[in-house]
């Protein structure tokens, strides 16, 4: 299992920052990196939840997302603690 390669991006002229994570194909965007960051936690938490919740479906060969199980189940295991996701997402 790897680690995660979070992406910044802000448009030139834009006042808009957005972190993005490749591994679980989510981002985060706010005003600030700090606002950006939590709308990332919030956003990759509903994920997980979204996932776990019907593992059936998002381990599917068909539906090609079986390579996020490793990453979401770090997010997981946090049970909502911003301080353990941050950890866990290398922030």
């Amino acid at each position: 299992m790897g680690d995660f390669f979070l992406t910044w991006t802000k448009e030139e002229g834009d006042e808009t920052y957005t972190l993005y994570v490749p591994e679980v194909d989510v981002f985060g965007v706010g005003p600030t990196q700090e606002a950006a960051v939590e709308s990332l936690i919030e956003t990759i938490q509903e994920y997980a939840t979204l996932y776990f919740g019907d593992l059936q479906y998002y381990l599917s060969p068909m539906v090609g997302r079986n390579g996020h199980f490793e990453y979401l189940r770090r997010i997981i295991r946090c049970d909502g603690d911003h301080k353990q996701i941050r950890a866990a997402l290398g922030l």
